[in-house]
Formats: C-alpha cells, structure tokens, sequence
C-alpha cells in the first residue's frame, strides 16, 4: 500500500508505506498566503452558533410560562436533529426553534420550507419508534425569534403549524 492511501475497511492511512514514484502530496496554503480575513468565517460562524443556543434557550424559557413541559432538546436522531421536545398537556409536541437577526430573505418564518418540514416529519417518527410511543396525540409548532440590535427579541408561537409531511399552515 502507497504513503497516504487509505485502508478500504477501517478508512485509516498507513504513512510508513512507501510512496510511489512520482507521488508528490497535496499542497496546503501556509498561512501567509491565506486572506488576512480568512478568520472570520469560523468568528461569524461561532457568533451565529451562540446566537442559536440563546435563541433556543429563550424559546424554552418562553414555551414553559405558557404550561409545556420540556423533555428533550437537541436531539439527534440519525443525521437530523430536533431542536426542542415538549409535551403540552397530554399531547407530544416537536418544535422547531427558527431565529433570525433580522428580516432579510424573508425572517424567521420563510426557514421552515416543506423539505425542513418532511425532515421534521421522519425525525419525530424515528424520535417515537425509538422511545415505543404509541397513540399519543403529537404536533408539530414552530417558535420564530427576531433579534434586533438595540430591542427585545420578538418571539412568537405557531401551534400545530404543519401536519406530518404536510405544508405550513396559514397563520
């Protein structure tokens, strides 16, 4: 096996093997090549992130004053993930936590499309064969956050907004 070839079944690479002739390994950019703002996308991203997670943290805040009990948040299932898990009353409720800094590209509400709905769909289904959940009513609700400079976060609640694999429902 050749430097840097990988092992079919454990996907690990061997680098004591021999390189072939002529095998020369790919070339990175040092780090004074790279754009002086080269940085800023893992900043923005990091910010984006933390911004996220407060989001999250204010809409569990605000779905417990209104009487849901949260049970789960971030939960993974599979590839996907659920942003919060709460029961509201005796019914299962999947809520998806869309926040936004402002309006452009249409706001918090235009995030949730029927591809992000039908996902949502299959995670709660794979979330309630996982847990043996059966014939327990469940919906699926969307918190929708704006965060402007300088005000309060606007947060707003959309009960039953879908039905399963189904479109988003009219306020």
């Amino acid at each position: 096996m050749m430097a840097g070839a990988r092992c079919r079944h454990h996907e690990t690479r061997f680098p004591h093997a021999p390189r072939a002739p002529g095998f020369a390994p790919a070339k990175r950019l040092d780090r004074a090549r790279r754009s002086p703002d080269a940085h800023l996308g893992r900043i923005m991203s990091l910010e984006s992130r933390s911004f996220g997670e407060q989001s999250e943290t204010e809409a569990v805040r605000f779905l417990e004053r209104r009487g849901y009990r949260v049970v789960g948040r971030n939960i993974r299932i599979g590839r996907g993930e659920i942003d919060l898990i709460a029961y509201d009353r005796d019914v299962l409720v999947f809520i998806e936590v869309k926040a936004r800094r402002n309006t452009r590209y249409g706001g918090a509400s235009f995030a949730v499309d029927s591809r992000k709905q039908r996902q949502l769909s299959v995670l709660a289904a794979g979330y309630m064969a996982r847990r043996r959940i059966k014939d327990c009513p469940c919906r699926f609700d969307l918190v929708l956050i704006q965060g402007f400079a300088n005000r309060a976060l606007e947060i707003e609640l959309i009960q039953n907004a879908f039905e399963a694999g189904g479109d988003f429902r009219s306020r």
